[in-house]
């Protein structure tokens, strides 16, 4: 059985909190990939849980055997993106990022889901700059589709990044 990483969520309240958020495999697995945890680059993941959409920041991950057909169940016609936008507070312009397990769709339809769930607050809990998630400002919103092992938030690549509508 393929090893995998998984995180719960933080909520007691919630269904994954006893049972795993299983986070994509790395495709393909490598022998050199630490299995023993995650990260190693000490950054930090911001994941969004399929249930309560609590957004939780974690430091590492757990790895156990799951058969493949979890990791398909799982994942069934849904698809792990990764959310990055400015933070909605007034005089902040944090570039803040979470992970989300979403239903696919076409990137235009995908975009305006997206916005649309930051409206009415759709998801809560933790951001980089420590504020609530709010609607981010002008627009300023990206998010791609994750291949292979998601990757923590790394602040020193943030200049780099220029957000927009796609």
């Amino acid at each position: 059985m393929p090893l995998c990483h998984y995180v719960n969520c933080p909520n007691e309240d919630c269904d994954l909190h006893q049972k795993p958020i299983l986070l994509p495999p790395s495709s393909p697995p490598r022998p050199d990939d630490d299995l023993e945890g995650w990260p190693t680059d000490e950054t930090h993941l911001y994941v969004a849980c399929p249930s309560c959409r609590l957004v939780s920041v974690h430091c590492s991950a757990h790895v156990d055997d799951f058969l493949p057909e979890s990791q398909s169940e799982f994942r069934k016609d849904r698809v792990w993106l990764r959310i990055r936008f400015v933070c909605g507070v007034e005089d902040c312009k944090t570039l803040s990022e979470f992970h989300a397990l979403m239903a696919r769709a076409l990137q235009q339809k995908l975009w305006r889901e997206i916005y649309e769930k930051f409206q009415i607050g759709y998801w809560k809990g933790a951001t980089v700059c420590h504020h609530p998630i709010q609607p981010p400002r002008d627009e300023l919103l990206y998010f791609d589709e994750i291949q292979g092992k998601l990757k923590g938030h790394d602040p020193r690549h943030d200049p780099d990044i220029s957000l927009s509508r796609p």
